[in-house]
Formats: C-alpha cells, structure tokens, sequence
C-alpha cells in the first residue's frame, strides 16, 4: 500500500456566512464607508453618491432580514418589537397624506422608500443586537472608524490643509495624483475639498450641516466610551493577558490603558471638529445632549458612584479637568478661537435665512393644515410659498438661493405632512425617549451596557435638537447613524422580550448559548416548505426593482450634470443627447427638462419645448423655468400667458438681482405692447439664451 493511500482522506468544508453575518459585513459598509461618499455638487440629498450607496446596501440588508425572519417563522414573535406600532402608525399616515396631496408621486415614493428603509434598518439592529452576541459592540469599529476619520479631515481642512483644488494652472494638492479626475469615482475627493470651498471645515461628508448632523448624532455615545472601558476594566485586562500571554498580569494593563487614551484623544477631537464646523445648531445639540446627560448618568450610577474610593473619584475628577483642558487646546489649535465663535454667533445672516425657510414651510402646513402637501415636495413648492410670505413685496437680497430643506425637519415635516404628521412624529420619539430610563431604572443593566444605552440616547437627543435649525434627516449618513443609535436603544429591550417569551420553554439542544428566542417551539415552527421560499422570492425581487429604480435615478442625475456642463461649454447637441436620457430614466428630472426645453426653443420645436416646460413644473419650480416659459409664449405671441409667467419670475427673486432686472425688461416691454419680430418669427427669442 502506498503512503498516499495509507494517509486517510480529509474533506475541506467551507463555512459560508448565514444571513446574520451577511447583515453584519454590510452594516460595517453602510457605517463605515458610506458617510465618506458625497458628491457635493448636488443639492439633493436623495441623490447624491452616499445616499445611492446607502439606500442600495439598505435594500439588501432589509430582503437578507426578512427573508431570515420568513425561513425561521418568527413574524409572529415580532410584532412584540417595541416602538413598532408608533413607527407602523407615524409611516402610515405620512404615505397616505404624500400620495393623496404629492404633485409628484415618484419624488414621494423615493422619499417614503428611503423613510421605510431607515425604519427597517433600525428594527434590524435591534433584533441582530438581541440575538447576536457582540453585535452592538462591534458596530462601534466601523462607526469609529467614519468617525475619527471626518474628525481629522475637518480639524485639518479647517487649518488650511487642502486635499485636492482646482486652479488655472490644473490639479493641485494630492488630487494631482488622482487618475480619475472629474469622473463620478473623484466625488470622494471632491467631498474633501469641500470646506475649502465654504470657509469652513466639513471633513469629508462634504458639508458643514451634514458633519454637524453627524457629531451631534456620534459626539456623545464616543464622549462614553472611554468610561465604558473603565467600567470594563478588569474584563479587558483578562481579554488582553489571554490574547497576549506574553504580557503578563501586570503588562496586560498597558494595551487597556492605551485604548482608553485613544478614546478619550478622539472625544476631545470629536468637539475641536464639532466647533471648527460653525455650525450653531450642531453646538446646540451637543449642548443640549451633555445638559441631560449630566443630570441622568450621575442618577442611574450614583449608588454604584458611592460604592468607588475617593481616591479613585479624585482621579476621574482630574481626567475630566484634563478632558476639559485637552478639548480647549484642540480647538485653539484648530484655529477656535474666542473671537471666531463671537464673530460666528454675531452674525445675523444664516439665522435670518433659517427663520424665512421656516415661515415658508409654516406657510405650507397653514395651506394644508390636517394633511400637508406631501412627502418630499418642500423643494418643488418652495418659491411658490416663499413669494405668498412676501405678498408680493421685494424678496429679501439674502433668500436669493433655492432652499431644498427648510433647515428645521420638524417644521418641514409639518409642512409635508400636516401638523398631525409631527404630532405623530414627536410622539414617537417621546415614547421613545421615555423607555429609556424606565427600561435603565427597572433592570439595572451592568455598567457598560447602561452606558451604550445612554449614550446611543443622548445621541439621538442631539441629532434631534439639532434638527431644529439643520436637515440631518435629509443626509443618508445621520440618518443611518440615528437609526443605528435607535436599534441599540431597543436592543436590550427587545432582548428582554425575547427572553419572557421563551422562558417556559426548554432551549433546543445545540443552541448557542446566550442567544435569546432560539427555542425548540421556535425551531419547530419555523417555516422552511415552499411558502418561505415564495416569499423570499418575493422579497428579493421587490428588493432588486427598487434596487434598479434607485440606480435610474441617480444615472439621471449625473447625465443632468453632465449635459447642464456641455450646454454651459456650447456643445449643444451633446448635451440634448444626455438631456434626454436623463428624462428617459427620471421623468421627474424637472431641472434636466428646463435645460431640455431650453435646446429645443434654440432647435425651433417650440411644441416640445412647452411640453417640458409644462411637465418640469410639477416636480421643479424656479425663477428660470418660468423666465424661459415666458420667453416660449412671448415668441408665440401668447401675451398674457408670458405676462403671468414673468410674474412668477419677478416674485420669486429679490429686487436689483441680475434675474429680476431680466424679467423686468421683459415686463416692460410686454406693457409698451412690443414684441421682438425675430422671436415670433423663429420661436427662438434668442440665439443662444443667456441664463438671467
């Protein structure tokens, strides 16, 4: 016999990840990676290359999930999930009141999908954080990981460190050595560049609202980090002495004690990057969040603060002064100054803009009080609104620009969704917010897991205040952070009703150990015939559709880009080209059907230059629409028509801009009776249209 067939055979099996570690490896993208993707020459959040991502990598994480939930018959267990019924309700009402008052349906089902998702996304955590042993803990590398990273991006950007820029000369700064310059793969660099731009730091979230939305949300859970270490102490050690059996008793301290220094570096950084953002509603939030936090975590721990030595009290009361001290210096450092936070808070001119945003989304819920106008459609009425606040007086020189959020989601949903939408929405996060102490105080969770309670609640508290001058629930990034914070929140509750309801039952044999709800009346009921696999069937096609919807839409947007540039460049029948296809794929595209309308006028298909007009109009409103709108009609001899198309112009600009003082012409010479011959003749006004 030979030695190779004396040698006994071995089978090389291979574990293939179940769904639990698929959703796991994908929260880690949509944590980690996806809060560094921005485009931040796009106004639409929906639609930007972070959203895209995130809504794609939510759609897979939301099918894998149900189809796990299908296969193991556990529907029935979930609907003790808490907080469902308020969040079924809170969605219920707002997808009624978008489809009955939207004057664009695909806009609103965009928005009520990205809703829908965000809510999925927040159950899920709670149930993997249930089941999944570490799973919460876990999702702190990927989070800290974003977040140290925009941490040191804005503190740098904010000191003059630019990453890339563009001169007349070409490329400058490390964007030179970027190979894919001006394709949509550079938006990641682009973001960097961004602060630079806005005068001030952003980090690579593009935008100084949007990281400030961002910290608000992650500032206070990382601020308890370096706590939960200390609660843990002991653990850790006896984790680092086995994994390093090397170190010893004594050495296995030192790894500890510098991932504790690690976290308490990166909370200071985390507020020196939170003030180099000057973004007021952001210092509010966090303000706000440590106002409470003061009063609930001394509360909850001060039994267990009692039992500690004064020595070692005394030591944690340096560590704060040295916190305290470490966050001044990184700030000053990072050019925050006493005069800088004076001079920001001095000036009037963003809080007068906020305040007018506000009023027209107040205007809005006043229009339609009980239903409000429709999910995601402020940015489509907002002129419209912005001129009826006015009264037909001068708009202010400062509201010169399109507002596509009102800068405050609570007045905003208000305005989409009737007063009753935000009553229902404040009460879901009233509920919310009141289970956490009632669930604190009831089970008296060990330190560290009461920490990550609080902390994920303080953070959802400051993303919430902050939401009073800011649209973080506009921005796929704070979004996904929030519901995250909301998923480990419920976690342990959830945990405990899983819990109650298999404790009559005997757990099957082969069960791991510590995972709740994996019981042998489970297993039995679990539905794995053909009906399951139907319906996951189902799940993953409805997934992979509004998967392909989702890429349509963002395709149309970068051919809109793409042909506004070329229109801009004069390459006209490129840009009709790209134009076209980006109606092709978004028929709600209304700022690609002006542009489209535009070419066509200078094309003389004066007909099918109306039709887009007419048809951006219900999901785009504008000054330029309505100018090139008047200009078709004057051309046609349609006087009146291109009178009230002026007006709309006229009212939605402030007095002596370039816009208005071009509609005005227009105005007089429509009252003088006087038409250009050359456009009636041609329905062309123009040769080549000059933007107002």
């Amino acid at each position: 016999m030979s030695v190779a067939q004396a040698q006994p055979s071995r089978r090389v099996s291979i574990a293939l990840p179940g769904p639990d570690e698929i959703i796991e490896g994908l929260s880690w993208i949509l944590l980690g990676i996806a809060p560094l993707l921005i485009n931040v020459y796009n106004v639409d959040a929906y639609r930007t290359v972070q959203a895209t991502t995130s809504t794609m990598l939510l759609l897979v994480i939301a099918a894998t999930w149900i189809t796990k939930v299908t296969i193991d018959g556990r529907w029935a267990a979930l609907r003790r999930m808490p907080l469902w019924p308020a969040l079924a309700g809170f969605f219920a009402w707002i997808a009624a009141t978008g489809a009955l008052q939207t004057p664009s349906l695909p806009i609103t089902g965009l928005s009520l999908l990205n809703l829908m998702l965000y809510m999925a996304w927040a159950f899920i955590v709670a149930d993997l954080g249930a089941r999944v042993p570490g799973f919460l803990w876990r999702l702190m590398v990927p989070i800290g990981f974003a977040f140290l990273f925009n941490n040191i991006t804005a503190v740098l950007q904010h000191r003059g460190y630019l990453f890339q820029g563009a001169t007349q000369d070409g490329y400058s700064g490390l964007y030179a050595l970027w190979p894919f310059k001006g394709q949509g793969v550079s938006n990641y660099f682009a973001g960097l560049q961004a602060p630079s731009r806005l005068g001030s730091a952003a980090g690579t979230l593009g935008n100084q609202n949007v990281l400030g939305g961002y910290l608000t949300a992650t500032v206070p859970l990382f601020t308890l980090m370096p706590l939960v270490v200390l609660a843990r102490w002991q653990d850790c050690c006896r984790w680092c002495a086995r994994t390093w059996p090397g170190l010893g008793g004594e050495g296995a301290r030192l790894p500890v004690f510098a991932f504790f220094g690690f976290l308490f570096v990166n909370a200071g950084l985390a507020f020196a990057s939170l003030l180099a953002t000057d973004t007021r509603g952001a210092w509010l939030g966090v303000a706000g969040t440590f106002a409470v936090g003061l009063l609930v975590v001394p509360a909850f721990f001060r039994k267990r603060i009692e039992q500690v030595p004064g020595r070692q009290r005394a030591s944690v009361g340096i560590g704060l002064v040295a916190f305290v001290v470490l966050l001044t210096g990184l700030a000053f450092s990072a050019g925050v100054t006493p005069r800088m936070l004076q001079e920001k808070l001095s000036n009037t001119w963003t809080i007068k803009q906020r305040l007018v945003a506000w009023q027209v989304a107040a205007e809005m819920a006043k229009d339609q009080p009980v239903v409000g106008q429709g999910v995601g459609t402020y940015k489509i009425h907002y002129f419209k609104f912005l001129a009826r606040h006015f009264d037909g007086k001068p708009v202010p020189v400062y509201m010169h620009h399109r507002y596509v959020q009102a800068h405050n989601d609570f007045i905003q949903l208000a305005g989409e969704a009737g007063w009753i939408g935000l009553l229902l929405g404040l009460g879901v996060l009233g509920i919310f917010w009141t289970g956490i102490p009632r669930w604190l105080w009831r089970r008296q969770p060990e330190a560290s897991e009461a920490l990550l309670v609080l902390g994920a609640g303080l953070g959802t508290l400051g993303m919430a205040v902050f939401a009073v001058s800011g649209f973080p629930f506009h921005i796929a990034a704070s979004s996904a952070v929030f519901a995250t914070l909301v998923g480990i929140v419920l976690a342990p509750q959830w945990r405990d009703r899983l819990q109650t309801q298999a404790a009559p039952e005997v757990v099957s044999e082969g069960s791991e150990p510590g995972l709740p709800g994996t019981t042998a009346a489970v297993e039995a009921s679990a539905t794995t015939g053909t009906p399951a696999w139907i319906a996951s069937g189902v799940v993953a096609g409805l997934a992979l559709s509004s998967g392909m919807g989702v890429l349509r839409h963002y395709e149309a947007d970068m051919l809109t880009k793409a042909g506004m540039d070329l229109y801009k460049q004069g390459d006209y029948a490129t840009a009709l080209n790209r134009l076209e296809s980006a109606v092709a794929r978004d028929p709600e595209r209304g700022d690609a059907r002006l542009v489209l309308g535009i070419l066509y006028m200078m094309t003389r298909r004066c007909t099918k230059a109306e039709e887009q007009f007419l048809r951006a109009q219900t999901s785009y409103d504008d000054v330029t629409l309505h100018y090139y709108t008047g200009r078709l009609y004057e051309g046609l001899s349609r006087r009146s028509e291109a009178r009230d198309e002026y007006l709309k112009a006229r009212s939605y600009f402030p007095e002596g801009e370039e816009v208005r003082k071009a509609v005005d012409r227009r105005l007089a010479l429509l009252e003088r009776g006087k038409l250009d011959p050359a456009a009636v003749e041609a329905c062309n006004p123009v040769s080549r249209p000059a933007t107002p």
